[in-house]
C-alpha cells in the first residue's frame, strides 16, 4: 500500500462514518471489482456502485504535501 492511500484511509477514518466505511469495504468494493472483471463496466449495476462511491468520498477532501 502506497503513503498517499495510507493518508487517504487516515483521512476517511476522521471525517466518514464507521458504518459506511465498513459497508464499503465489505459490499461496494467486492461487487465493483467482479463487475469490471466480469467486464460489465458500462452496467446500470456499476454506474450505482461508483454513484455509491462517491457519495461516501464527497466529505473526505485532502491536500497532501511531501518533503
Amino acid at each position: 500500500m502506497t503513503i498517499l492511500r495510507l493518508a487517504h484511509l487516515d483521512a476517511e477514518g476522521l471525517v466518514m462514518d464507521g458504518a459506511v466505511r465498513s459497508l464499503r469495504d465489505q459490499f461496494v468494493t467486492h461487487n465493483w471489482s467482479e463487475l469490471l472483471y466480469k467486464g460489465l463496466y458500462f452496467s446500470p449495476e456499476r454506474e450505482f456502485i461508483e454513484n455509491s462511491l462517491i457519495f461516501a468520498q464527497r466529505r473526505v477532501v485532502c491536500n497532501y504535501r511531501s518533503r
